[in-house]
């Protein structure tokens, strides 16, 4: 990802003054909506990579970079038996890529700053190149199986990656280009439909990270063409993109897509008006029908800058979560975790925070088997600069009750 450098400059000092502002960091904060216990430390300090849970409760980080530094071609993966890292090095190097999971169980990782992929296989914990090549490097590009198990791949930072999408086979390890998109876009979500087909909505302008867009596209395998499902994400309602640009930060999808699916199949996902404000949204794979997801309370409009966060669903006690961070309490490292019962809509809102301690974003976080949130990796302040940190955290949702709504930042 290309840094801006002024704008880490920024938060920096925005952030150091907020630890001056709050002192010793609490031991425990009181209703910060989850308990926080420190994980163990990656071997590497990294962000902006994509990230897995495994069979068998293990948790796989592959490539990122560290910042100021080189993309990476180490992957880890956490054992819970043993609560530590392994290290495994990886084919090529992979930043921002795109990451799918295959349908035998493997996952295909692209290069992202190379036109180089490879796939991951579970268990063994082995690396191996594609046959084939993708016709692009595809930094800020998206991945995701479509039912008939070959993988659409769209979106990039150059203009040719942004309007070209191209298919993945597994049985032949090729790459196949697809028309053109109507709508060349970086950090798109393509989002696979029952029928064999795919939608892909969101991303921003290759060239102004600010432009965001509307449009919602859907790719048919049998013309291998796109076509326009409709132009705007709400139809009637203009404005609303899902990457959620502010400052250089975004919500990123770097999980492989399926861990988005609800119960019922749909998947949940976040949208932003410009900065404010913020809604969930659902996309139903059988319908293609995208409406919007109403908690209670209703989230308010927010005017402040935050942590970056997608929302993380437990399909399997039907809640999902939000890491947001509040910056009225001493800086950007004071976070609480919102649950939201995707039964009935309702929200918890904690009133209180906890310090995490000097993260700051483009972290990675997943959901392990019981129920506890697992968050690696992302930025951190060191002496007035920003650089990477090897940190996790284990977060255990506590199920605190529904309260009145105060404000509420979220990114």
């Amino acid at each position: 990802m290309q840094k801006i450098t002024w704008q880490r400059s920024l938060v920096a000092l925005v952030l150091l003054a907020g630890i001056v502002l709050t002192g010793a960091r609490p031991v425990q904060a009181a209703d910060a909506g989850a308990v926080f216990t420190p994980g163990p430390p990656m071997q590497v300090a990294r962000e902006l990579f994509n990230m897995a849970a495994l069979p068998g409760g293990q948790v796989a980080v592959f490539g990122g970079r560290t910042y100021p530094g080189a993309a990476l071609a180490k992957a880890e993966i956490w054992d819970p038996a043993s609560n530590l890292f392994t290290s495994y090095n990886m084919n090529f190097s992979h930043h921002f890529s795109d990451l799918a999971k295959l349908a035998d169980g493997d996952f295909l990782l692209l290069s992202g700053e190379g036109n180089n992929a490879e796939t991951f296989h579970p268990g063994a914990n082995t690396f191996t190149p594609t046959a084939g090549h993708p016709a692009y490097a595809r930094i800020y590009g998206h991945a995701a199986t479509l039912s008939s198990g070959k993988v659409l791949v769209v979106g990039g930072n150059s203009l040719d990656a942004a309007t070209y999408g191209e298919v993945f086979d597994p049985a032949t390890g090729t790459f196949t280009p697809t028309l053109t998109l109507h709508t060349p876009r970086a950090l798109p979500l393509v989002l696979p439909c029952n029928d064999g087909s795919a939608v892909v909505l969101g991303g921003r302008s290759t060239t102004d990270p600010i432009i965001e867009y509307e449009r919602v596209e859907l790719y048919d395998p049998v013309s291998n063409s796109f076509s326009i499902l409709q132009e705007q994400l709400f139809p009637g309602d203009p404005g609303w993109g899902i990457m959620g640009y502010v400052w250089g930060n975004g919500v990123y999808y770097l999980n492989p897509v399926e861990t988005q699916r609800l119960q019922d199949g749909r998947y949940l996902l976040l949208a932003k008006k410009g900065l404010v404000p913020y809604t969930l949204f659902t996309f139903d794979p059988a319908t293609k029908a995208i409406a919007k997801f109403t908690t209670t309370p209703d989230f308010p409009d927010y005017t402040h800058f935050a942590l970056s966060c997608y929302p993380v669903v437990d399909a399997a006690r039907n809640k999902a979560y939000l890491l947001n961070t509040d910056n009225h309490s001493g800086g950007f490292i004071n976070v609480r975790l919102y649950t939201v019962d995707l039964a009935t809509g309702r929200r918890n809102d904690p009133t209180g925070s906890f310090h995490l301690g000097s993260f700051l974003n483009e972290f990675g976080v997943t959901l392990l088997a019981d129920g506890r949130l697992f968050l690696a990796g992302g930025d951190e302040v060191v002496n007035l600069a920003v650089q990477s940190t090897n940190k996790t955290w284990f977060i255990k949702p506590t199920g605190s009750p529904v309260r009145s709504m105060g404000l509420l930042l979220l990114d």
